[in-house]
């Protein structure tokens, strides 16, 4: 928001790196830290624009502590089971698919 990125703008690309993928922009992420400057190049309605962005860091309110990262990580990751942590529950509880 700082940096004039809007919702909806689709980022093409992070200083060198093309952007085609969530893997494309995870990967791109780790290679900045705090402080960081990098050129984000986007588009807005049909239109390529830049903006110069500062890397910030997590606000501390909204930082989850290490073990809760994880469990969030391995939800999707654990075997199917009825106790809601698999994306596909709500279809099932719907549909009765499986």
């Amino acid at each position: 928001d700082k940096a004039g990125l809007e919702m909806g703008d689709v980022i093409t690309k992070i200083d060198d790196n093309e952007i085609k993928t969530m893997n494309d922009l995870t990967a791109a992420k780790k290679k900045y830290s705090a402080g960081d400057t990098a050129t984000f190049t986007f588009v807005r309605s049909g239109e390529t624009k830049t903006a110069e962005v500062t890397w910030g860091t997590v606000p501390p309110e909204e930082e989850k502590p290490a073990d809760e990262q994880q469990e969030t990580q391995n939800q999707y990751q654990q075997p199917y089971n009825y106790y809601g942590s698999n994306p596909f529950d709500l279809f099932d509880f719907y549909f009765n698919q499986r």
